[in-house]
């Protein structure tokens, strides 16, 4: 988790570009590519944690919110933040009692809930219906990031949140602007396009390992979301 508080700086997040100016945190889950690529005047925090040590409902909302800038308004829970990021520091210099370890996690946890509380969380008079839509949403995110590779219908994460297809895919559309099989592929897509850059693996190894079965059907869809074909974005992005 990275943390500015003041200054700037330009980051590669999963091949996006995004310029961060305001104070924000941003989470940067394993696996995903990320560079820094411009900085200026930049004070803040670098946080490193696994996910061991972060409860599990905790590891969904950081699904959700990963590689998404959270700038920090300016508000009651402002001065909030940056005490407690003041905090963890602190306790990182002293001792490495386990009394201190817990000390560290019980701040790691209030500020994780904290920031993900102004990116998940709807304002207060938010309609039950758009509460439940949101619910809905976030729980397809989280089963596509475990599922993508064997459900590639959209009817597998229907059933499994007890819903109809027509009915999740209303959902999704109406709060992203993509369909539920637009973000499966998109998915899928994003997960090959790591591993085209962290490995040497084949694009045929490639294409089973993201769950398709077709070579000539993956590069395809693989040519149509990103404009290059596998091997053309390897040799633009690979190290």
């Amino acid at each position: 988790m990275l943390f500015n508080k003041t200054g700037s700086y330009n980051v590669k997040l999963d091949f996006q570009k995004f310029v961060i100016e305001k104070p924000a945190f941003l989470f940067i889950a394993p696996g995903h590519v990320h560079h820094i690529l411009k900085i200026k005047n930049l004070k803040g925090y670098s946080i490193s944690f696994d996910e061991g040590s972060v409860y599990s409902e905790m590891e969904h909302d950081l699904k959700r919110i990963s590689n998404i800038p959270i700038v920090v308004e300016f508000n009651d829970l402002t001065e909030v933040l940056f005490a407690l990021t003041d905090s963890l520091h602190e306790l990182q210099q002293l001792s490495s009692s386990l009394f201190v370890k817990r000390a560290s996690q019980g701040i790691l946890h209030s500020l994780l809930n904290l920031v993900a509380s102004q990116s998940i969380a709807g304002p207060p008079h938010t309609s039950v219906r758009k509460k439940r839509a949101s619910v809905i949403g976030n729980a397809f995110i989280v089963l596509l990031e475990s599922r993508y590779k064997t459900w590639k219908e959209p009817s597998r994460y229907a059933e499994a949140l007890s819903i109809s297809t027509n009915h999740l895919n209303d959902v999704v559309k109406t709060l992203t602007g993509k369909s539920v099989t637009a973000h499966i592929h998109s998915h899928s897509i994003l997960e090959a396009k790591r591993l085209l850059h962290f490995t040497d693996l084949t694009v045929k190894e490639i294409c089973y390992e993201t769950g398709f079965q077709s070579t000539i059907y993956f590069n395809k869809l693989f040519k149509k979301i990103t404009g290059m074909t596998p091997l053309q974005f390897r040799n633009k992005f690979h190290v």
